[in-house]
């Protein structure tokens, strides 16, 4: 066992005494210098991005994004625009009463609707004389006529 111990802290102390004293520098290489040409702005490509895509931030947002208008020069005729505006009629909407919902255990709710004089049994998604039932709730309803307008109508 002491031997082993011996050894041991001579490996030890050869290390220190190597790290105290040194090592010799390692002689230095001579590198070849390599002439780089000088580029001129002349001789650069120009980049200009096409920024004409949907921005992945406004996935979910339903504004639409403005236009850029083309850049401006020499020979370049910027055209004025036209802006219509497109006036929709008021929609005259039915008389609709909602008298109450049927429902059966596993299955989805069916609304008596009463549009006119006329009853009318939907279950959501179900349409009867332009009118489409969105939304079933247990005191109200929520209707879309001919796909423009949405109202809320309550158990009379």
């Amino acid at each position: 066992m002491l031997p082993l111990v011996l050894l041991i802290w001579g490996f030890i102390g050869y290390r220190i005494y190597a790290g105290i004293k040194g090592e010799e520098p390692a002689p230095r290489r001579r590198v070849a210098r390599v002439e780089v040409a000088k580029v001129t702005p002349e001789d650069t490509l120009r980049y200009q991005p096409l920024l004409h895509y949907p921005d992945p931030f406004l996935k979910n947002n339903k504004k639409k994004r403005t236009e850029v208008p083309p850049a401006k020069g020499p020979g370049v005729k910027n055209k004025a625009k036209v802006k219509t505006k497109v006036v929709l009629k008021p929609l005259r909407w039915p008389a609709v009463a909602y008298k109450g919902q049927l429902e059966k255990k596993g299955a989805h709710p069916l609304c008596i609707l009463e549009i006119g004089n006329s009853l009318y049994f939907l279950k959501k998604g179900e349409q009867a004389q332009s009118l489409k039932l969105l939304s079933v709730y247990p005191d109200s309803v929520k209707v879309e006529y001919k796909k423009r307008e949405k109202k809320t109508i309550v158990r009379s």
